[in-house]
């Protein structure tokens, strides 16, 4: 895409697409940075009624990119428990864990 818009633009308009390499100029975190997002707003919350996070356990449902990453950084950044994940073809349940 950012090829045909700078095509039309006559010249590279790199700023004009998401999801680029950090050799045109994206972003170093892209792959992470919706869940890392989130989870920092998960954080904000958490602290404001009390939750401990890292008493917690986790249930992820969409385990795409996005959910990948909020179950990897929510037991590597504050220590959750994940106990079950799911996508559109199944679902796991770590009883091991629970």
């Amino acid at each position: 895409m950012m090829d045909e818009y700078s095509k039309l633009a006559g010249r590279n308009v790199f700023c004009s697409i998401t999801g680029k390499p950090t050799s045109l100029g994206g972003s170093a975190g892209r792959y992470d940075a919706t869940a890392r997002g989130g989870l920092y707003t998960i954080r904000e919350a958490a602290e404001r009624i009390g939750i401990s996070l890292e008493a917690s356990r986790v249930a992820v449902h969409g385990f795409g990119n996005v959910g990948y990453h909020a179950a990897y950084l929510a037991k590597k950044l504050y220590g959750c428990k994940v106990v079950a994940v799911s996508d559109s073809k199944g679902a796991i349940f770590f009883t091991l864990w629970a």
